[in-house]
Order: C-alpha cells, then sequence, then structure tokens
C-alpha cells in the first residue's frame, strides 16, 4: 500500500498470493522497492513457516 500506492484491496489481493503461492500475475508493476518489499516478506514467510 505505501510503497506501491496501491489500494487496500489490490496490496490484500497480492498479498495473498503471496502467502498461499498460488503465483498469479500481478495486479499493476511492482517498482524496485516493491520487489525488494516483495522478496523480504517472502523470505519472512519461509523463515517463519521452519520455526513451526
Amino acid at each position: 500500500m505505501v510503497l506501491e500506492h496501491l489500494p487496500l484491496i489490490d496490496a490484500l489481493y497480492m498479498t495473498i498470493i503471496t502467502i498461499s503461492t498460488v503465483g498469479f500475475g500481478e495486479v499493476h508493476l511492482l517498482s524496485p522497492y516493491g520487489k525488494a518489499f516483495t522478496i523480504l516478506f517472502i523470505r519472512l514467510g519461509i523463515s517463519s513457516k521452519l520455526l513451526l
């Protein structure tokens, strides 16, 4: 939302498809900051799953 200036519903949608690994295409093209955030977000998700 903040980095890409997306509406809440688009940000939530992209978060859910990232976490669930469905792999649908992006709603909007991401900036380099958005891509870096997505990489960190996915790594955080994988790390938290490994701890469980």
